[in-house]
C-alpha cells in the first residue's frame, strides 16, 4: 500500500517532544491549514529535518498521512522568522498560541498562511519600539481573526484590513486605533467561546 506524499508550505508554530529525538509538530500549511506532524528523529545531529523545522521556521515540507497524524518525510528550510528578541519571540508565540486555538480541522487557509507569514518577516526583519510592537501585535491579531471569519469588514476597519505592506509609518498612523481594536478583538474572542 502507497501513501501518497503531499508537499506544502508550512510555518512551525508550536513544537512537543515525545520521546527518543521525535517531536510533534504544530503546522500552519498553505495547503492542509493546521496540522499535527510527528517528525522522527529531529533532535538528532545527524537528522536532514532538523534544519527546516525549527520553531518558527518557514519550510516547504513533504507529508504522509499516518493513522493518527502526519508524518513529515522531508523538509527544505525556506527562513527562519525566530526573532533574538524575546518581546518579539513573546509577541510572536502569544499569536501562534491563539491560532492555535481558533484553527478547527483541517482546510486549506492559503490566506491566512499569507497573512501571518507576511506578518513574522516584517516583525523579524524590522526593528520596533514597544509600542509600535504593541500596535503590530492588534493589527496582526485583527486581521487573522478577519480571514477566520470571527471578523467582518466594516468601514472604520477597512484600513486595517486592506493594506498589503506592513510598515513603521502605518503603524504609527495607527497607534489611536488601538482602543477600537481592543474592543473588536475581545468581542470576537467572546462570539468564539474559546
Amino acid at each position: 500500500m502507497t501513501h501518497e506524499i503531499k508537499t506544502t508550505e508550512a510555518l512551525v508554530l508550536a513544537t512537543r517532544e515525545v520521546g527518543d529525538g521525535t517531536q510533534i509538530l504544530t503546522l500552519l500549511t498553505t495547503d492542509l491549514g493546521l496540522i499535527f506532524a510527528r517528525a522522527q528523529g529531529l533532535r538528532e545531529l545527524k537528522s536532514k529535518l532538523r534544519y527546516g523545522l525549527q520553531l518558527f521556521s518557514l519550510a516547504n515540507v513533504s507529508l504522509v498521512r499516518g493513522q493518527e497524524t502526519w508524518r513529515v518525510t522531508n523538509s527544505e528550510p525556506c527562513e527562519s522568522l525566530a526573532p533574538e528578541d524575546s518581546t518579539k519571540l513573546i509577541l510572536i508565540t502569544r499569536v501562534a498560541s491563539l491560532l492555535n486555538r481558533l484553527v478547527r480541522g483541517e482546510e486549506a487557509h492559503p490566506e491566512l498562511f499569507g497573512e501571518y507569514k507576511n506578518g513574522l518577516i516584517f516583525v523579524f526583519q524590522t526593528s520596533l519600539t514597544p509600542n509600535q510592537l504593541q500596535v503590530y501585535e492588534l493589527i496582526l491579531v485583527l486581521r487573522l481573526l478577519h480571514r477566520l471569519g470571527y471578523i467582518e469588514k466594516k468601514p472604520e476597519l477597512l484600513s486595517l484590513l486592506d493594506f498589503s505592506d506592513w510598515s513603521e509609518s502605518f503603524l504609527e498612523q495607527s497607534r489611536g486605533t488601538q482602543e477600537m481594536i481592543i474592543k473588536m478583538i475581545n468581542q470576537a474572542l467572546h462570539h468564539s467561546h474559546l
